[in-house]
């Protein structure tokens, strides 16, 4: 504490000024602002009316004159006057009078979040109320919402007040300050969005805490100014030896205000900046995220049909296949037979030994056996190329299904990000599809076979 405060204390604490204080919830969310005198409290009040005083200074006939107007007479004064009465009691000595009213005053700021000049949003009201006092009084009307609780009878005034403004007459036509009020709507939505802006400002801890330590500050210079003016009055004396190191002290400390001011201003805009860099990277971060998911489901989505697809036909191919297996086992074990059943197709009678071919095979039976052969065996080669291309599907089969979930594992691993690793494997996923099929081109049937030695068989010998 500097010389100049042990003399502050020294004089509070003398014969010509009452020991007592007062405190009262007028700053930031309802924060205890603390008053040495009555007549510090009336400056505070002077401060207020003398802010407000912009309300009736606005133009004649217009919505915002006449929604302000309403507001002014019927929420602002009933507020602040309060303050006078309670610094007025406090000056006569009158207490119990004081306390009853500082009690209901209290009542009226736990329910109403009034915006005094000292507050966030009172501040932003005395910056822009000349250029936008619409919005201004649309952000007192807000302000003003009453919270649920016990209410006084001030308190009630005002609630009746604030609900007079939106309520729709039973003629349904809008007269006076409710037509002002829905004529000038989106103003109000406006003021709102400035309100959750603020809102949202306060509530960021660091802010907060630069915030308070202003207010603190400023509260301090605030306190010891209106305790020098108290001193000035009741030592004229003091004061006047005192001027210049006063002088040179306030100076001092205004010099000081100012530049932890503009120290945190430049820290909340480097915060903000900040703030917003970081908030613009983590969302286009999101949006990359985003597409690369989308693209990995959409694909992965129309792959695991095609997987469906595959491991279907792989099963056909496979069933196909056995079956086409015992098909091919099945005449090969006829064609074993068939001179059985050719033998047992004819019956054996005498034939002249010249009548036999090659002088020991009946010719039925013997021309039977070779139709029997040629038939099977040309069965035989077909069900061979039947089970050759089912054999080779279902390995396509299988070979796709594999390629197809080695794709999406890789998708899912984000290891073909790039559009060109995704068109490699896509190629080689949807080539074209080969039968396996083997061709005959001039191949020689059993048939031309068997008739080739018949006809030698029989030729007569020259």
């Amino acid at each position: 504490m500097t010389n100049t405060e042990d003399n502050i204390s020294e004089v509070e604490n003398g014969p010509y000024e009452s020991q007592e204080t007062l405190t009262l919830p007028l700053g930031e969310n309802n924060f205890e602002i603390r008053f040495d005198s009555a007549h510090q409290l009336q400056d505070f009040y002077d401060r207020e009316i003398k802010f407000w005083s912009w309300i009736t200074r606005l133009e004649h006939n217009t919505n915002a004159q006449v929604l302000g107007n309403f507001l002014y007479s019927k929420i602002v004064l009933p507020i602040i006057e309060p303050i006078k009465k309670i610094a007025k009691q406090w000056a006569e000595l009158e207490y119990d009078a004081r306390d009853t009213q500082v009690e209901s005053l209290k009542n009226v700021l736990d329910h109403v979040n009034f915006p005094f000049s000292n507050r966030l949003v009172g501040k932003y009201i005395n910056e822009h109320h000349q250029s936008e006092p619409l919005i201004c009084i649309h952000i007192l009307h807000l302000c003003c919402a009453i919270k649920e609780g016990s209410y006084n009878t001030a308190t009630t005034q005002i609630m009746h007040a604030y609900s007079d403004i939106s309520v729709t007459p039973p003629n349904g036509r809008f007269i006076g300050h409710r037509k002002a009020y829905f004529d000038t709507i989106p103003y109000s939505q406006k003021a709102n969005r400035i309100l959750e802006r603020i809102e949202i400002f306060g509530s960021d801890e660091n802010l907060e805490g630069l915030v308070k330590e202003a207010k603190h500050t400023r509260n301090e210079i605030d306190n010891i100014y209106f305790t020098s003016t108290e001193r000035q009055k009741a030592f004229v004396d003091w004061q006047s030896q005192k001027e210049i190191q006063y002088d040179q002290w306030t100076i001092k400390e205004k010099r000081k205000a100012k530049r932890l001011g503009l120290k945190v201003i430049r820290k909340i805009l480097n915060t903000k900046n900040e703030y917003l860099k970081e908030c613009s990277e983590i969302f286009e971060d999101s949006q990359r995220t985003v597409e690369t998911a989308r693209d990995t489901y959409l694909s992965q989505v129309e792959l695991d049909a095609a997987v469906t697809y595959w491991n279907t036909k792989k099963t056909e191919h496979k069933s196909s296949k056995q079956t086409w297996l015992g098909s091919i086992i099945v005449l090969l074990v006829i064609l074993g037979l068939s001179p059985l059943l050719s033998s047992l197709l004819f019956e054996q009678e005498d034939f002249p030994k010249d009548d036999l071919i090659l002088h020991a095979f009946q010719p039925a039976v013997l021309f039977s056996s070779f139709l029997f052969i040629s038939i099977i065996s040309y069965l035989v080669k077909i069900a061979s190329k039947q089970y050759s291309t089912h054999t080779h599907l279902y390995l396509e089969a299988v070979e796709r299904q594999t390629m197809l979930k080695t794709y999406l594992a890789l998708m899912n691993e984000g290891k073909l990000s790039e559009q060109e690793d995704r068109k490699v494997a896509l190629d080689s996923l949807f080539r074209s599809a080969q039968t396996g099929i083997v061709a005959d081109h001039g191949g020689i049937s059993p048939i031309e076979s068997i008739v080739k030695i018949i006809e030698k068989q029989v030729k007569p010998a020259p």
